[in-house]
């Protein structure tokens, strides 16, 4: 926004320089923009375009810079979120292992109580196999050793076994749990196993987030210094493009009043005078009675940004190619070209007063030529600084530009339309 606003006012400045000095000089002699800009002018705007040269590469590595610092903020943000989700995974699998461990000592519990309860079992079998043998009654051992053939031992052990149902079968199912209850454990093992090398795993990744973290931090932190070092260098430009503008506006105002004081005096020697009455409306009136942008302060948007700069004159509506004319008789003090206001015309009426019609698409009239109220003078346009076809028109008395819309100066539609009211 700096920049074109600067641009915009640099502009206006010169033109402005150049063409009130001729306004100054008599009518009888126009005067060429050439021969004011002297080299002294020159040797000011090619230092001025030198150093917006230079302040705007410098406003480019601004610009790639702020766009490098949006990405690795972006980037920046995306490793926290990664290294949050990565810690929320960690806690969660630490929940889960204190999970499986707890799960795998009930197991171990499990298992020795019922090894307990085995061995129990198996003590109370053996304890009353020995007290049969010992007080002689029903002695299972002496049942099985004095069986004749293999085939009374193996009746004789279905006896034993059905004496014995009741612990045998409890035994059995002791050790059918207890194997279900190691199975359960080793799965319970082989899932804290896995869980462990996962954890680690995440250990692993979050010290690989913390490093790149670090990385791009610091690369954040060595743009914001460039980006500051590349602010210090266009905040220099600028100071020094004020300092040269300030030069040249003094040395504008030198030569300004120079050529007031030659005017003054030849104007007492030639009784020059203003032509009278009001101004004309410079273009048809039936069609183009809209006024887009009045004569003061205004902001609007330019590339994007907000610029805020003072209007000289007045906006008229005017399609591509519409006639311009004459706002009262003259000579055409300047015909010619500048960057902000295209192709233009300035048309001094004597007594002070002068106009200027910029943006024209063609010019119709030359300077030095005498022109007469409501005479064909350009064709509207979108020339210069520009954002769509319409006349910009301009008044100015001894040199300063006032209002073209003051009471009693300029004649306007009946039908006027001022948008910006």
């Amino acid at each position: 926004m700096e920049r074109t606003l600067w641009n915009r006012i640099v502009s206006l400045l010169l033109t402005f320089s150049l063409f009130t000095a001729i306004l100054l000089l008599p009518a009888s002699r126009p005067v060429t923009g050439e021969e004011y800009a002297d080299a002294k002018t020159r040797a000011f705007e090619e230092e001025l375009d030198r150093l917006r040269g230079e302040q705007d590469t410098v406003w480019a590595k601004l610009t790639s810079i702020r766009s490098q610092e949006g990405d690795v903020e972006e980037y920046i943000a995306t490793l926290k979120t990664q290294i949050a989700t990565t810690e929320d995974k960690i806690e969660v699998s630490e929940k889960l292992l204190a999970s499986l461990e707890a799960s795998i000592a009930s197991a171990n519990e499990s298992i020795e109580e019922k090894n307990a309860r085995i061995d129990e079992i198996y003590d109370n079998f053996l304890n009353s196999v020995r007290i049969s043998y010992e007080e002689g009654t029903a002695s299972y051992l002496e049942l099985l050793l004095d069986s004749r053939s293999l085939s009374d031992f193996l009746s004789r052990s279905e006896q034993v076994n059905s004496l014995l149902t009741y612990d045998l079968r409890l035994k059995r199912k002791l050790e059918s749990t207890r194997a279900s209850l190691q199975s359960e454990k080793a799965t319970l093992e082989d899932k804290y196993q896995k869980q462990r090398e996962y954890r680690e795993e995440l250990d692993v990744d979050r010290a690989k987030l913390d490093v790149l973290l670090e990385e791009q931090e610091i690369h954040a932190r060595s743009l914001q210094a460039s980006e500051a070092e590349a602010a210090a260098q266009y905040a220099a430009y600028q100071a020094e493009k004020e300092r040269v503008d300030a030069e040249m506006e003094a040395y504008i105002q030198q030569k300004l009043r120079e050529l007031e004081e030659q005017r003054r005096r030849e104007q007492e020697a030639n009784g020059t005078s203003y032509v009278g009455g009001m101004l004309s409306w410079p273009v048809d009136g039936g069609l183009y009675h809209m006024v887009t942008s009045k004569y003061g302060g205004r902001t609007y948007l330019t590339y994007g940004y907000f610029t805020t700069d003072f209007h000289h004159g007045i906006d008229i509506n005017a399609a591509w190619g519409t006639d311009v004319h004459a706002a009262n008789a003259g000579t055409v003090a300047i015909a010619g070209w500048s960057n902000s206001f295209g192709n233009y015309v300035v048309i001094d009426h004597g007594g002070g007063y002068s106009t200027l019609y910029a943006h024209n698409s063609s010019l119709c009239v030359s300077a030095g030529q005498t022109v007469e109220r409501g005479q064909l003078i350009s064709y509207s346009g979108n020339t210069g600084w520009s954002f769509g076809a319409h006349l910009h028109f301009e008044v100015r008395y001894q040199g300063e530009r006032i209002d073209p819309l003051t009471p009693g100066l300029l004649s306007t539609p009946s039908n006027l339309i001022i948008l910006d009211d």
